[in-house]
């Protein structure tokens, strides 16, 4: 339905604004002539706005005018700063790590078979939704250098038994028809490939036709933390369940960081980076360990519910030797921000240990070049040394935007760098807010975030890039600050569809106002700027605080604080607002006087102008 309706009806109109779209235009003088002629338009002081980017050609763009609502950018700020002079990226950013959003990745060596000469080759494969590149190793990888190629998957099969002797096979054909033929060391790591490649198939494919791929998917949900359920599917794991190994790595962070104390001689001990770390570490495991007995004997998670430290005792014997040993073991867990496991510890106490690890016996089915790669941060794991930075399009109180483009697909972001020591818990608690909806909702007519990951001092946001700048750009053009009726109608159409599919999922966007509203090069509208949404509302309640822009503001949210409820309906009001500001070219109730301008909205008539430009 969406997609059908979120097509323009021909006509010049709505010609000329794809063409004017496309040149992006704009400048400073037409957003200073609507502030005057309004007399200033009041806007929300406490959003964490993020949206798109302008060109690097704007001074003062209108794409900064609305990343910058909420973080009091002054006018002088507003011009382009080249790359050299941004302080704001320099130091203790290249440790990172992903804040989780729900988009298919996987990567580790894959034995492929040739095409040309079918010897097989040991090659570092990354995934991307369902683009696997592959290199000779990981650093390449990591560099995006020596690529050996590119393509997109189409669909997957899993090979049951084994035909090249090189452990476990799976297949996968290309969208061009092409079919790669691989091999991987253990049943667990065939599962993950396979898992993981279909995921991707499926999750673009969903997102062509504009369906919401979050919680389609069991990584693209957030986990159901239960310790019980996570302890359970990960003693059934180390004890060789492999029907588990997709529902326990949706515990984990995508940059999990995995320790574990068995005696070095082991393959199972050391640091593991990714989720792909610790199903190497299972891996080896159950290849060389059979799970007699697991304990847990206490839990305990602390007032916050961001660690955890459970301890119990294991029994177990080799695979080699027969040898047995029981001991006692330690967990220390730590949440990160979307509740996955960040940080899991394996502490195992040796001298409780009834048996002599000496003469366990152990094998590695991992060959060094896949156990090396495992021990440092994942390829796909982003830092800033990803993008190619042109130019800063705004500061604020807190943070930057700046205009970057991502090395290793071209792509253009909005990326917006917020150091955490200048944020409030309101900034903080506000980011992550709008963190969790442009995550997890996926519509045309949304601007969804694309990426997101954090250093120990800052905050990383990354969003679309929208060639046509904002709506509020767009009505400061002409000296009326109108917009022609069918380019009205037509925003107004698409938005409706937007915020219904907001509401669908009981989320109240609270902060409707043309700066808010970014155009892309084909005209089409998405919203932008979620840090004012309040999730788990109904049609009427389920929110309580004041919010949004004050000449937007519906009138139950004028009621006093003990009387104060309001829900859907108020997106409706604001909508209707800009509906009649971008027919009339004025707010219907403005007034410089922000006290006399909520009288009228509690108390004045809807009046129209004699001569309005509505049309049927």
């Amino acid at each position: 339905m969406g997609a059908e309706l979120s097509r323009p009806a021909s006509g010049s109109d709505i010609t000329n604004l794809k063409e004017d779209a496309r040149r992006r235009v704009g400048s400073s003088s037409a957003l200073d002539a609507r502030k005057k002629a309004s007399g200033g338009f009041p806007t929300s002081a406490s959003t964490t706005s993020l949206s798109s980017m302008s060109q690097p050609s704007r001074s003062s763009s209108a794409n900064a005018k609305s990343l910058f609502s909420s973080m009091r950018r002054s006018r002088n700020n507003s011009k382009s700063t080249p790359p050299d002079s941004m302080s704001v990226l320099s130091g203790g950013d290249q440790a990172v790590e992903s804040l989780d959003l729900p988009m298919v990745e996987w990567e580790g060596y894959v034995t492929k078979r040739g095409h040309l000469v079918r010897n097989w080759k040991m090659r570092f494969f990354t995934l991307e939704g369902n683009l696997v590149s592959y290199y000779e190793n990981k650093v390449d990888a990591r560099n995006r250098s020596h690529l050996k190629g590119r393509v997109n998957v189409a669909s997957v099969k899993m090979d049951k038994v084994a035909k090249n002797g090189h452990g476990f096979d799976f297949s996968f054909e290309t969208t061009e028809g092409k079919v790669f033929y691989c091999s991987v060391p253990t049943h667990f790591d065939q599962l993950a490939w396979v898992y993981f490649l279909e995921a991707g198939v499926d999750t673009v494919s969903m997102r062509q036709n504009n369906k919401p791929v979050y919680g389609t998917y069991r990584h693209g949900a957030l986990p159901d933390m239960h310790t019980e359920k996570g302890y359970e599917a990960y003693r059934r794991m180390l004890g060789g369940d492999a029907a588990v190994v997709t529902e326990l790595l949706s515990y984990f962070n995508k940059d999990l960081v995995f320790s574990s104390s068995y005696p070095k001689s082991t393959p199972f001990s050391g640091d593991y980076f990714g989720r792909e770390g610790f199903l190497h570490f299972l891996g080896a495991f159950q290849s060389n360990v059979d799970l007699i007995e697991i304990k847990v004997q206490e839990c305990d998670l602390d007032a916050n519910g961001k660690s955890l430290i459970v301890k119990g005792s294991e029994t177990l014997k080799s695979k080699h030797s027969g040898a047995v040993i029981t001991q006692s073991w330690s967990h220390r867990v730590r949440f990160g921000p979307n509740g996955r496991i960040l940080r899991f510890r394996v502490d195992v106490d040796l001298k409780s240990a009834t048996g002599n690890w000496k003469s366990f016996g152990t094998k590695n089915p991992y060959s060094e070049m896949s156990d090396a790669s495992i021990r440092s941060n994942r390829s796909l794991s982003i830092s800033m040394k990803d993008f190619t930075v042109y130019n800063v399009i705004g500061k604020g109180g807190f943070g930057t935007v700046v205009n970057a483009v991502k090395k290793s697909d071209g792509q253009i972001y909005a990326l917006k760098i917020l150091e955490k020591g200048k944020m409030t818990k309101y900034d903080v608690e506000s980011s992550f807010t709008e963190m969790r909806v442009a995550q997890n909702i996926h519509h045309p007519f949304i601007a969804g975030l694309r990426i997101a990951f954090q250093s120990r001092t800052k905050l990383f946001l990354g969003m679309n890039y929208y060639g046509g700048g904002d709506l509020f750009h767009h009505m400061s053009k002409g000296s009326s600050c109108r917009i022609p009726s069918d380019r009205a109608h037509f925003y107004t159409a698409e938005l409706v569809l937007g915020i219904h599919h907001l509401h669908q999922h009981d989320i109240l966007y609270r902060d409707i106002k043309p700066e808010n509203v970014m155009i892309d090069a084909e005209g089409h509208v998405a919203l932008v700027d979620f840090g004012l949404a309040k999730l788990h509302v109904s049609e009427y309640k389920g929110a309580k605080t004041m919010a949004g822009s004050p000449q937007y503001t519906a009138p139950e949210l004028l009621l006093p604080k003990a009387k104060r409820s309001y829900g859907k309906a108020a997106d409706w009001w604001s909508l209707g607002i800009l509906l009649y500001e971008m027919s009339v070219g004025k707010s219907p109730f403005y007034d410089n006087n922000i006290e006399k301008m909520y009288h009228k909205i509690q108390n004045d008539p809807l009046v129209f102008p004699s001569k309005p430009i509505l049309t049927d």
